[in-house]
């Protein structure tokens, strides 16, 4: 009977030493709706790290400087004839005198430096692993890419006059006493070629992968890849001969136009304004082939020509994009 006793007040002892424990652990508090994060009774939730993955869509609008660099090749005879003043006995009247090809060609040969504004769309997808971010964008965007230029140069040459004996010496030089050189004592003068050429593009599109360094919402990137843009050429060159006035004359001209395929690369700052809006700025350089003309001259079928066209620009853009 003691036994008994002793266990039952050693289990009474044991259970209220663990009744008193519990008692000292706070009961689990329910919130009510709405109660504010951060307060002293709510630790604050912890914002997710920023990155620049996603897919996104945005606009960019800027300027671009480009140059149109062209090369003249004239093949085939270019002639004209010698007046009937000319008494040269070299060069009778009705002699076939060849232009030099040099001629025509270096007054077909120069450059302009088309200007304009640039501004488009863009889309394209981030992946970022760490500091490091890869993506692809693509971009259409619609330029004024258009200049002109006249060039004009030496054409045929001019033919000296050797002075008829039976002419008196006052009529081979300027007026004397009211009356007027002789023509047939003058030189037949020279000539000047002249070329008036066009160069123009409409849109341009990219497709460039991207590689950057991110740090926090600020990223650093370069880019390049394909660029593909319309081109449109045409040039006329006026071949003129003795006898007609200067810009006048039969032409070496020709025109094309299509599409060119080419390459760009650049670089760029991106910064995120948030989650969702970021802002760039941005510099590319777009660059094609050669893109050639043929010409046909209106004086001699037998004649002709080729002219070659490059265009090259820098561009430099802002823009924003919008990332889902």
């Amino acid at each position: 009977m003691k036994r008994l006793l002793l266990a039952s007040v050693g289990l009474l002892a044991l259970t209220g030493a663990e009744i008193a424990a519990a008692g000292d652990v706070p009961p689990a508090v329910i919130y009510p709706a709405g109660y504010p994060v951060g307060s002293p009774l709510v630790p604050p939730i912890a914002e997710p790290r920023f990155t620049f993955t996603g897919f996104y869509v945005g606009g960019t609008v800027g300027g671009a400087a480009g140059s149109s660099k062209y090369r003249e090749t004239p093949s085939g005879p270019f002639v004209t004839t010698v007046p009937p003043t000319s008494t040269n006995p070299n060069y009778p009247p009705g002699t076939l005198v060849p232009a030099q090809l040099s001629n025509i060609a270096s007054v077909g040969t120069s450059s302009t430096a088309p200007r304009g504004v640039i501004g488009g769309a863009e889309a394209g997808y981030n992946w970022q692993i760490g500091h490091f971010v890869g993506g692809f964008e693509t971009d259409f965007s619609g330029w004024d890419m258009s200049s002109s230029a006249g060039v004009e140069g030496v054409g045929y040459p001019s033919i000296p006059q050797p002075q008829p004996p039976v002419q008196p010496i006052a009529d081979c030089k300027t007026k004397v006493s009211g009356k007027p050189p002789n023509e047939k004592c003058l030189p037949v003068p020279g000539t000047a070629f002249t070329s008036t050429t066009s160069a123009s593009s409409n849109w341009l599109f990219t497709a460039r992968p991207r590689l950057g360094f991110a740090n926090g919402n600020q990223l650093l990137y370069v880019t390049g890849g394909l660029a593909v843009s319309d081109m449109n050429f045409a040039q006329s060159i006026v071949i003129t001969g003795y006898g007609q006035r200067p810009g006048t004359g039969p032409t070496l001209a020709g025109a094309s136009s299509g599409i060119q395929v080419g390459w760009t690369a650049g670089f760029g700052i991106e910064y995120a304004l948030s989650w969702n809006w970021l802002i760039k700025a941005e510099y590319l350089y777009v660059s094609f082939p050669n893109q050639s003309t043929s010409q046909v001259f209106s004086g001699a079928p037998a004649a002709s020509g080729t002219v070659t066209d490059k265009l090259s620009a820098s561009i430099a853009r802002a823009g924003f994009d919008y990332r889902f």
